[in-house]
């Protein structure tokens, strides 16, 4: 089988999982970095890779290490080689990206200038800095602080944000809890004002029209900006699968693109069709850049205008090298975007749908309009989720059950709601016609919530409890592969599938049923003790209510519990538990017994 495997040619199909299991792989074992030299090379020879690909020529023992190589340079380089040590003497950060997180709090990314001797010279390095609402900083401003920087690290409590990662994909691993503690020495004006200020015209065109949660929803799903989306509504939609909704994606971009080419062949003599394509590129691009060049929102303007581009010089690609190019030449601009969860589930979905929703909806023909409609939405989810749900797993240790429901509806429901908010974008300014507009386009989102809240509130939404790691994800996405593309029988590649859920239900039920003692970090002293699929957790005084329920959401997603109980112990006080003695002071919190743990809390706030 191997040999017969070997001596095939192959296209994308095989290409892109094995370029993606290559990427794990290669950042699994590479010992040190390479120069920039070595990056042109193998970006050369991966890029005379891609050419043997559309011509048909390449063949896997040729392709696989091409994928490597190119791995090596660009996960080990950009990830995990460390920023040069900062010079901590007289710090000086420009302010370059700013987003208010709560009501009193900034959170700034900072280009870093160092000061000597009067004058200011700037870094490539950016350092995360939490800042005060209240102090009137602005894009472009120079903020003195004598508060050094410190690695950003993750806290290490089970099921929570990695953020160490999320910011390492954006070359950030340093951050600074200026908060007051910090003056404005300066004013840089951003080469990119225009934008923000565009971004900023069309945020209070929304104030003007738009009340309560439908304004946080309509600056998330047209201008990318989450910030005001209430936790609530972030919870349901992330419980029911549709999370891609609040995030500018392809799906956004096909809409807006689909408008305008609409809007354009309304005026055939006026706007040729090379004139109307060249316009719409223009446009998406500039709405590209005014979301904020995500992952999803680059992939699909890139594959849209690739696609563009061989129908002006009449050539046509097939969708999957179409999407391997998009993939190569991201990676090559921006190396880090790999590690993007964004990049992965964006690619990994349209992987799905170009590859296998035809296999899928080839299933079953029903003759009625509804259930052809039904079922070649579900077709499409279901092809999206085919390589979309390990990731998941491995990343958020969770899984929608009612993903179908939620996508069927969000269809309908999102596509009218971004239609509105688009010609609201380009008519809110209009007195008369904004009004009715931002009337129909606020209560199209307020039905679009309402629905999703319904869906997430269904018991048993959310399945929790899955932990993956890196190998078992390439064990998985190993089995789909050979399963979707091996050429056994069709009776041993369903029973290599049962046995896989299996597998990965069966790590699910010991993590449901087992007992552990786990100390946590917070700002105060935490613990949790868990007995099968009772939860009890201690916790000093002096957590807020908040916290201890962020904390055991995160924990739940991981080791799910049926009971939990919340004991708050006052300060010097000692508890017994499996012959473990546990004594809590103000900031510490010490466990003795067969297996002691030690853990110190600072009176500062801890890493974010």
């Amino acid at each position: 089988m191997l040999k017969n495997l070997f001596s095939k040619s192959f296209g994308p199909e095989i290409v892109i999982p094995l370029l993606f299991i290559a990427f794990l792989i290669g950042h699994e074992f590479i010992p040190s970095s390479l120069s920039n030299w070595t990056m042109g090379m193998f970006c050369y020879l991966f890029l005379l890779t891609l050419i043997c690909v559309f011509l048909k020529k390449i063949r896997p023992r040729h392709v696989l290490p091409m994928f490597i190589c190119l791995q090596v340079i660009l996960g080990y380089t950009a990830i995990e080689t460390p920023l040069p040590a900062q010079k901590e003497s007289s710090p000086v950060y420009r302010i370059i990206a700013l987003k208010q997180t709560h009501a009193n709090f900034y959170q700034a990314i900072g280009q870093r200038y160092v000061l000597e001797k009067g004058n200011i010279y700037p870094t490539n390095q950016q350092t995360l800095c939490l800042m005060n609402k209240k102090s009137g900083i602005a894009l472009g401003d120079l903020i003195f602080s004598e508060i050094p920087s410190e690695a950003i690290k993750n806290s290490g409590n089970p099921g929570s944000f990695d953020i160490e990662s999320y910011y390492l994909t954006k070359g950030i691993q340093r951050q600074c809890l200026m908060y007051k503690s910090y003056i404005k020495i300066g004013h840089i004006e951003p080469s990119d004002i225009w934008i923000h200020t565009i971004r900023n015209w069309f945020e209070r065109s929304f104030e003007q029209h738009l009340r309560g949660s439908s304004l946080g929803l309509a600056k998330a799903i047209l201008l990318g900006n989450t910030s005001e989306v209430s936790q609530s509504s972030k919870q349901s939609f992330s419980a029911t699968g549709a999370i891609h909704v609040l995030a500018v994606s392809g799906m956004h971009i096909a809409l807006f693109a689909a408008l305008l080419l609409y809007g354009f062949g309304l005026f055939p003599r006026i706007v040729s069709r090379y004139s109307a394509i060249i316009i719409t590129l223009i446009v998406l691009w500039c709405y590209a850049w005014l979301t904020g060049f995500s992952p999803s929102v680059m992939r699909s303007v890139a594959m849209f205008t690739l696609i563009q581009i061989g129908q002006i010089v009449q050539r046509t690609t097939s969708p999957n090298h179409t999407l391997l190019w998009c993939a190569y030449l991201m990676c090559l601009f921006d190396p880090v975007c790999m590690y993007d969860i964004g990049f992965q589930l964006s690619f990994g979905a349209v992987y799905g749908i170009q590859t296998y929703k035809d296999r899928i909806s080839s299933v079953w023909t029903p003759t009625a309009k509804s259930l052809k409609f039904v079922w070649e939405h579900s077709s499409i989810a279901l092809a999206a989720q085919l390589f979309t749900t390990p990731l998941i797993l491995y990343y958020f240790h969770t899984f929608p059950n009612y993903f179908l429901i939620a996508n069927l509806g969000i269809v309908i429901l999102s596509g009218l709601a971004m239609y509105l908010g688009f010609g609201f974008l380009l008519l809110g300014w209009v007195p008369l016609i904004g009004s009715i507009l931002g009337f129909i386009f606020s209560l199209s989102l307020n039905i679009m919530d309402s629905f999703i809240t319904l869906i997430a509130q269904i018991p048993g939404s959310v399945e929790g409890g899955f932990s993956l790691t890196r190998w078992q994800l390439l064990i998985v996405f190993a089995i789909l592969i050979w399963i979707l593309h091996g050429t056994a029988t069709r009776w041993s590649k369903f029973a290599l599938g049962i046995l896989l859920l299996a597998g990965i239900s069966f790590k699910r039920y010991i993590n449901q049923t087992e007992t552990h003692l786990l100390v946590l970090k917070a700002k105060h002293p935490m613990l949790i003790y868990k007995n099968n699929t009772r939860v009890t957790l201690f916790s000093g005084a002096f957590n807020s209510k908040k916290n201890i329920k962020r904390i055991l959401s995160d924990y739940q997603k991981i080791y799910p519990y049926q009971h939990v109980q919340i004991r708050i112990l006052e300060n010097n006080s000692s508890i017994n538990i499996n012959q473990s003695e546990i004594q809590l002071s103000h900031y510490e919190l010490v466990v003795k017994g067969n297996h002691p743990y030690r853990i110190e809390f600072r009176k500062t706030p801890g890493s974010v």
